[in-house]
């Protein structure tokens, strides 16, 4: 249809709990691969996002990075170059999936949030590991955990989710390439201004991941009372 394509594609680590009706692991990957083959892998940003810590009903802390190196060398044989991460930042409607979870007995988690210490280590060790797979590691909104480690990593960079000088390079013409100053500017949020096509409220999504600020079939059947 002419337009021209760029795909923040998230994959994270096989956790059900939190993710519990995505496809498997290596379904998602092959799904980024046939996107790289077909867009080239320049129009294709992988998101390892977010970094969870959270307890269950074993009382231990657990968090999402099992698969990490897993997927980090299948991006790597794809082309991929930029991984985008950030850590889980709380939300309202979280809250409220937390709780009706826990009340209906279907499961009970708890995210827990990293010393700022702790967060510093493992950048700093995921940075390390990307770097000798040439990928590069753009933190989303993580401003004062950037300025700690950028000196560390020269493939540690600020993210735009939505990058017109990088859409201009890739396909010329006149995007946009102001900054958004209206998004998290302030938390290191590097986005230019676009605007959105969509609407959480008039397209749910259906996987109904935990963590995710989106609303999501879940948070609508919560409000209708639906037994899920």
């Amino acid at each position: 249809m002419g337009f021209n394509l760029f795909f923040n594609f998230t994959i994270n680590s096989r956790t059900p709990l939190l993710e519990p009706c995505l496809p498997d692991l290596d379904t998602r990957i092959d799904q980024a691969k046939e996107l790289a083959d077909r867009f080239g892998p320049n129009a294709v940003a992988w998101r390892f996002d977010p970094v969870c810590f959270y307890t269950d009903d074993t009382g231990c802390v657990k968090n999402n990075l099992a698969d990490f190196l897993y997927i980090a060398d299948a991006m790597a044989a794809m082309g991929i170059t930029v991984c985008v991460t950030s850590f889980y930042d709380p939300y309202r409607k979280v809250d409220t999936r937390l709780r009706y979870l826990t009340k209906t007995g279907r499961a009970f988690i708890c995210f827990t949030d990293p010393s700022p210490a702790d967060k510093k280590q493992l950048i700093s060790r995921m940075a390390g590991q990307l770097e000798i797979k040439h990928i590069r590691l753009h933190l989303c909104c993580e401003a004062a955990l950037y300025n700690t480690v950028k000196s560390r990593y020269s493939n540690i960079f600020e993210n735009a989710c939505i990058n017109g000088p990088l859409l201009k390079k890739l396909y010329r013409g006149n995007p946009e390439i102001r900054r958004d100053y209206g998004q998290r500017a302030k938390k290191g949020c590097r986005c230019t201004i676009a605007v959105d096509i969509g609407s959480y409220q008039d397209h749910p999504c259906f996987h109904n991941c935990l963590f995710c600020y989106a609303n999501t079939e879940m948070d609508l059947r919560i409000k209708q009372g639906v037994p899920q």
